[in-house]
């Protein structure tokens, strides 16, 4: 009998973070700018929110309260 076991949200999020933690290592290798390292972390971030069907709206480089982070994803703040 297959099993159907489809992921929760808190398996695909535990599975997730040690593949973001790596993709973000090796970008952070390489990278020779913080943008090359914010774009390969943006790819990165939609693919774990297609992973787990989930909408992610990233801004960029946009101001919030007194400051410019790097990425805002709905209350996340990526600096």
């Amino acid at each position: 009998m297959p099993d159907h076991h489809q992921e929760s949200l808190d398996e695909i999020v535990a599975h997730s973070a040690v593949v973001l933690a790596d993709q973000i290592q090796k970008a952070a290798a390489w990278a020779k700018s913080e943008m090359d390292l914010q774009i390969e972390v943006a790819g990165a971030l939609k693919d774990f929110a297609r992973r787990a069907q989930i909408t992610l709206e990233g801004h960029h480089n946009i101001t919030v309260a007194t400051g410019r982070p790097d990425s805002v994803y709905g209350s996340v703040i990526v600096e």
